[in-house]
């Protein structure tokens, strides 16, 4: 089920949290290959979502996370 635009960020941290409490864990064979394809697939997305933050320095711009557009009411 998709996330409602107002709390989609708040949501999908809450379940990144457990995915990272869990991401080396040993992942049953039991016919859940998709889950293997869905563990690489995260890890490679969270990749090219901070990779967008990265200065040229190679560091974490959190500058720009911090400047990033807030909708005015």
């Amino acid at each position: 089920m998709a996330n409602m635009s107002y709390c989609r960020f708040h949501n999908t941290l809450s379940d990144l949290r457990d995915c990272e409490d869990y991401i080396e864990d040993p992942l049953s064979d039991s016919g859940y290959d998709s889950e293997f394809r869905s563990r690489k697939a995260l890890i490679m997305k969270c990749y090219d979502i901070v990779e967008q933050f990265i200065d040229s320095d190679g560091k974490l711009d959190i500058e720009a996370i911090d400047n990033l557009p807030v909708e005015k009411e």
